[in-house]
Order: structure tokens, then sequence, then C-alpha cells
């Protein structure tokens, strides 16, 4: 039986991939590491049957185990992928580059950006966005996701996509008029002054490629698959290991949640 002090409150959870983009109710990585690492060896097995954002499989990966991640979220299952997928942090850094460059340029054609947003958005999502943007970081926004749509291809478009996603919905600060992003309901603050949004995302981007510098190239194999947990097509005594937290675990006063298999 393991014995050990789970009060993770003062550790560094943004070590290598982690911090790319926020999710609810995540829980801290140094709880499956440790799970990982007394109960498995190099080589064996893990699985999380509700991956989320993949604070699983990103131990698996970094500990060297095969890992298996199953979810029904999109976002989840992107954030899987990118935070697990080896990524050349010169390469991340030129085309971060090209496309803050880009969108600086695109944001000198204000008629065309107005333009498009018309067009790229239907009259409910324009009135979600008056709410909570101002019209500058709209365009801003707009001049962002154009020039990513347009320079990259995946897997590395996802990647910053992801970027572009953790500027607007940032916890404190932000682009957006909400008071708090800490929260699952954020307030409308019309006496916030939003910060410019190319200035964020270059400073978020650069935060996160300094993290994915630790994420190792893949040695072991790793499946991030659509199936929910009552779907896993995994042949009986195939997984050594899994870990899991169920949906809000570090919302409530719970580990999650963690079973041997034999």
């Amino acid at each position: 039986m393991l014995r050990r002090d789970f009060d993770f409150e003062t550790s560094d959870s943004t070590y290598s991939s982690h911090s790319i983009h926020p999710f609810a109710a995540k829980f801290p990585p140094q709880i499956p590491r440790l799970f990982i690492e007394e109960l498995t060896q190099s080589g064996d097995s893990v699985l999380d049957p509700m991956a989320g954002s993949g604070t699983t499989i990103v131990e698996a990966l970094l500990l060297r185990r095969e890992a298996f991640g199953f979810d029904i979220d999109p976002l989840a299952l992107r954030l899987c992928r990118v935070k697990t997928t080896w990524l050349e942090p010169l390469e991340l850094e030129r085309d971060g580059l090209e496309i803050i460059q880009g969108a600086l340029k695109l944001c000198t054609s204000q008629r065309l950006l107005r333009r498009e947003l018309e067009m790229r958005f239907d009259t409910e999502t324009k009135e979600f966005l008056d709410y909570w943007f101002m019209s500058e970081t709209q365009l801003e926004l707009l001049a962002l996701i154009l020039t990513i749509e347009r320079s990259t291809t995946s897997p590395v478009r996802d990647f910053f996509e992801l970027v572009f996603s953790s500027t607007i919905i940032a916890k404190t600060g932000g682009v957006s008029m909400a008071r708090d992003l800490a929260h699952s309901r954020p307030h409308r603050d019309t006496t916030k002054n939003p910060r410019n949004a190319i200035d964020e995302f270059r400073f978020r981007l650069a935060k996160v490629i300094k993290k994915f510098q630790n994420v190792p190239q893949r040695v072991k194999r790793v499946f991030v698959m659509d199936r929910s947990a009552k779907e896993v097509p995994l042949p009986k005594e195939s997984i050594d290991l899994i870990v899991t937290s169920p949906p809000h675990a570090n919302a409530i006063d719970t580990l999650g949640g963690v079973t041997l298999c034999d």
C-alpha cells in the first residue's frame, strides 16, 4: 500500500506541456506521476478512460510508459494530442514569429478585417463577441486566427490554435471584458482595459514553447481516441495501471481514482 503526502499545493504543476491551456478541474500531475512511478515499470501500459486535458497521458509519456487516453470532449482530445506530440521548438519559434508579424500586418487593413468579421459569424455569435470583447480586440483576434489558418498545417496548427484559445480564456487579466475566468461564470466588467491580443499571444507563446522543450520525442506508443469510458476498445488484461480523475475532482474534497489491473 502506498502511503504518501498528497499535498501538492505548493508544487509546480506547469512543467512540460501541462501548462499550454486552462482546463476545468485538472488534478496535479504529481498524483499520476507518483502512482505511475511506484506501480509500473518502463514499458508498461497506463490507461486514463476519462483523459480530460491529458495529465495522466503526459506523465506516462514523460516516464516512458505506453499510454492510452479516451474522452468524448473535443477540447480534451485536442489537448491530449497536442500535449503528447513532440514539435521542434525552433520551428515553433519561427512559425510563431511569422504568425505575429502576419497578424500585425493584417491589423493595418481594418476594412478587410471588419468585412471578414461580418462574413465569418452569424448574428447570435456576433452579439456574443460584442458583449465580451472590445471592437479593437475582436479585430486583433481575427487577425491572429486568420494568420494561423493560412500559414500552418496540423499538428502545428493545433498547437497554435490552443495558444490562441488560451489567450482568450486566461484566468486573470486577458483580452476579454470578463472580470474573472477562474470561475465557471465570469462577469462582464465595463471598467476593464483588456490587453492587446497580439501582445498577449506573443507572451503566452514564448512561455509555452519554453515548456514544450521538455516534451520527449515519442519513445513509447501514445493512443488518444474519441471514446467514452464505457467503450474502451482494449483487450482484457492489456493494461497495467489505470489512473483517472473523475470530473471536477479538484473542485471537491477528493483525490481522484486509481485502479490496479491484475
